[in-house]
């Protein structure tokens, strides 16, 4: 990564038109960050196909420890870069593949 636009492996562009991309759908409203916060009860979260992380930093943002499992590594690294981006611990993976801990 150079300029912070293109990433290694990816069509050069894509991140920049991934960046391009948050303004093309509404935003989630600022409620549903808070109902999704509420129901961690200060807990960890886990967001799972995370995309560019919007739900992921917003819950970040309210002080809630948080995994985003994205696919795409251009789609991560957008998220990275926004804001409460490097409040998130990003992994690459998918859904199917990944290995969750618990009983």
């Amino acid at each position: 990564m150079s300029d912070g636009t293109e990433v290694e492996g990816s069509p050069p562009g894509r991140v920049a038109a991934l960046s391009r991309l948050g303004g093309a759908r509404p935003r989630y409203p600022e409620s549903l960050i808070r109902r999704l916060a509420a129901l961690a009860d200060g807990g960890s979260v886990l967001s799972v196909c995370a995309g560019t992380g919007e739900i992921a930093r917003g819950l970040a943002a309210a002080g809630l420890s948080v995994v985003a499992l994205e696919a795409s590594e251009a789609r991560i690294a957008v998220g990275r870069r926004q804001p409460h981006g490097q409040r998130v611990r990003w992994e690459q993976g998918c859904a199917e593949g990944a290995r969750l801990g618990g009983p």
